[in-house]
């Protein structure tokens, strides 16, 4: 994330094969050095003042640390250690989320998301929770094919409370995540020093836990070229 993010990965590649193949490229309008000036100017805008303050009003008074439950205590340093584990939703809870899809028009961003703030509600204990969402920070068309950082992080904070029913939480979820999304150009750095928190040793300042969504990017698949995976590691 230096310098690039994950559509610049899929546009590198899917202009790799363009190239490859004798395509020729459209010029681009932009470069990402338009965008960060652009960015730069933008900080002391109306709109990017009022994004400001629409922040600030989420994150007001305490700011909830995310308890869950361990097996043991453990030092809170940041490290690479973790695992990945798969699994499947069953067909028929597919079809009742595709269900609750068409009743509240949402989308299933919104549906997996309030799923995930019940999920750590329940393993907390907690009714007062922050998700970190990161955006592709794409929102104007001749940026959609620029290779460079535009991600952003939304601290999108949420009261899973006990007396709410489902639907309750999952139709101010909808409305949370519309209005993260019309405030996600101001960046969560400058957020995060205006917040001014404290956390112990390494800790993320706002964002303990993140809820992504993503759909399987471009391939590098060439007609004429055979790719080989090599894991080994030499020295």
């Amino acid at each position: 994330h230096i310098i690039s993010d994950g559509v610049s990965r899929d546009i590198l590649i899917r202009e790799f094969k363009a190239l490859y193949t004798g395509e020729k490229l459209s010029p681009l309008i932009l470069q990402y050095k338009d965008f960060s000036q652009w960015q730069y100017r933008q900080r002391l805008s109306a709109n990017m003042q009022s994004q400001e303050s629409y922040w600030l009003e989420q994150l007001s008074g305490n700011v909830p640390v995310l308890k869950l439950q361990t097996d043991f205590s453990g030092s809170r340093l940041l490290n690479a250690e973790g695992d990945i584990v798969h699994f499947h939703i069953a067909e028929e809870s597919v079809k009742r989320i595709k269900e609750l899809i068409k009743e509240f028009n949402i989308t299933l961003y919104m549906v997996l998301i309030s799923a995930y703030y019940i999920l750590l509600a329940k393993l907390a204990d907690q009714e007062d929770i922050i998700v970190g969402c990161p955006v592709t920070g794409r929102n104007h068309q001749d940026l959609q094919n620029i290779i460079g950082f535009f991600l952003n992080m939304l601290p999108i904070r949420t009261y899973p409370e006990k007396n709410k029913t489902y639907k309750e939480f999952l139709g101010e979820v909808k409305q949370k995540v519309l209005e993260a999304y019309e405030n996600q150009d101001y960046e969560y750095e400058e957020l995060s020093d205006k917040i001014h928190l404290q956390r112990e040793n390494s800790g993320n300042v706002l964002i303990e836990t993140m809820f992504l969504l993503q759909n399987q990017g471009e391939t590098l698949l060439v007609p004429g070229m055979n790719l080989v995976k090599n894991d080994s590691v030499s020295s």
